[in-house]
């Protein structure tokens, strides 16, 4: 590209970011409003529809900081090309690793950076159809789910060493013949630990105590979480 065209792009690009003419402060801050709103919107929703057997406010009170971080990202790159391109050069060298391990978080972390992308993009409208349309759904899912397991809890179970498969029989069979226990939610067996998470409805504290029991003789070292599925 010609020098003479990168300088003139350069010196409109800098004079844009001085002036700050291309820059509605008034829409700035109707649409940071907007999402502030949304962003609790979502939250809300996740606390009182998600399954995941994660505490579910630990999570989710990082749901507004998020959607302001991908706000700030597009109203940056809205302001200037050089801008967003530094942006790109800076955010490449930052490695960002979540430990999100079931895939509702992420559908809900996809959903609060399609919606901070719609308002940054001043599109109000579509991200309040689409935060009331996800809403919809997980009410009317929540709905159609079991009722029994609705009410059920769960159960994590981790052995400190690596299970033997014959101990690893003896733990399915127990499970498969519990009746208290309605499925398998997640399952890790790596070369330290065996860890299984349980969507279990213990009738009383008999049941609990007796499921307990019958680890203890496939492994002493057995250690169980129970979880209540109103942790939230």
């Amino acid at each position: 590209m010609d020098s003479t065209l990168v300088d003139a792009i350069y010196d409109f690009e800098k004079n844009k970011i001085a002036t700050g003419s291309n820059i509605d402060l008034i829409q700035w801050f109707l649409s940071l409003f907007v999402l502030i709103i949304l962003a609790l919107f979502i939250q809300y929703t996740y606390n009182k529809y998600a399954t995941t057997v994660s505490n579910h406010r630990s999570f989710s009170n990082l749901f507004l900081l998020f959607s302001l971080s991908t706000f700030l990202i597009i109203s940056v790159i809205k302001v200037s090309l050089i801008l967003s391109l530094g942006l790109v050069g800076a955010l490449s060298i930052v490695r960002f690793r979540a430990a999100i391990k079931e895939p509702e978080q992420i559908v809900y972390l996809f959903l609060l950076i399609g919606i901070s992308i719609s308002v940054g993009a001043n599109q109000l409208i579509i991200a309040c159809i689409i935060s009331l349309i996800a809403f919809i759904i997980c009410h009317f899912i929540s709905k159609s789910e079991n009722e029994l397991l609705n009410n059920c809890d769960y159960l994590k179970i981790n052995f400190s060493s690596k299970l033997e498969d014959d101990k690893q029989n003896k733990l399915f069979d127990l499970i498969e013949k519990n009746k208290n226990v309605n499925n398998i939610l997640r399952f890790i067996d790596d070369n330290s630990s065996t860890e299984i998470t349980l969507n279990i409805s213990f009738k009383n504290l008999d049941d609990l105590k007796y499921f307990k029991n019958e680890l203890n003789k496939i492994d002493d070292q057995v250690t169980v979480s129970y979880i209540s599925s109103n942790n939230v």
